[in-house]
């Protein structure tokens, strides 16, 4: 029997009594028990925590992967943004105010979100105490703004497809956003990330 655990190594575990386990590698007693239909694992060495069994949509490495998928999206919104705004001046196009308004409202969700991402990794990385960083307070004030522009863009995306505006790349790169950003608004409010204090 094999332990994961977000901060202790993997663990082999072999049976000694009835819920009783040793760790093969250290020697340390592992304790099982089972309440309310969850399993709850207690480690010798560890007598402070005390694990429980997560569900797939819990696990550290889904969201990690989460974030930094978002965080690419994101980033590439500020690319095709740019992108966008350069060579429309130099072919002097012009753009309606839907898309023009749509692209802000992605954009601005996006720098909120993206900064708040890079934010967060850097508290963790640089962590000293309980309290957060300045910083992460600051841009979490933003996080209902990002949250509500989510929202409107999840919007202009079904919009964008009635409508057949932009070109199917960037209609289907605009739906992506939009899901991006639901998938993040989900992810924070899971967290509790959302409201201040934390």
């Amino acid at each position: 029997l094999q332990i994961y655990s977000a901060v202790t190594p993997p663990m082999e575990v072999e049976p000694l009594g009835d819920g009783l386990f040793r760790d093969v590698n250290t020697g340390n007693r592992v304790v099982f028990a089972e309440r309310d239909g969850l399993r709850h694992v207690f480690i010798e060495h560890l007598p402070d925590h005390a694990f429980t069994e997560i569900a797939w949509y819990e696990t550290p490495q889904l969201h990690v992967l989460l974030l930094l998928v978002a965080l690419s999206v994101f980033i590439s919104v500020l690319m095709a943004t740019t992108r966008s705004a350069f060579s429309r001046r130099r072919l002097r196009e012009t753009t309606n105010q839907f898309e023009r308004w749509a692209r802000i409202n992605a954009l601005v969700m996006s720098l909120i979100f993206g900064t708040f991402i890079v934010a967060q990794v850097a508290a963790m990385i640089g962590a000293t105490g309980l309290d957060a960083p300045v910083y992460l307070t600051a841009i979490s004030a933003a996080l209902p703004v990002a949250v509500i522009l989510a929202f409107v863009t999840l919007t202009l995306a079904v919009l964008a497809w009635s409508r057949r505006s932009w070109r199917l790349g960037s209609r289907l790169h605009y739906s992506l956003v939009a899901l991006v950003g639901m998938i993040l608004v989900w992810q924070l409010a899971y967290f509790n990330l959302l409201t201040m204090p934390w």
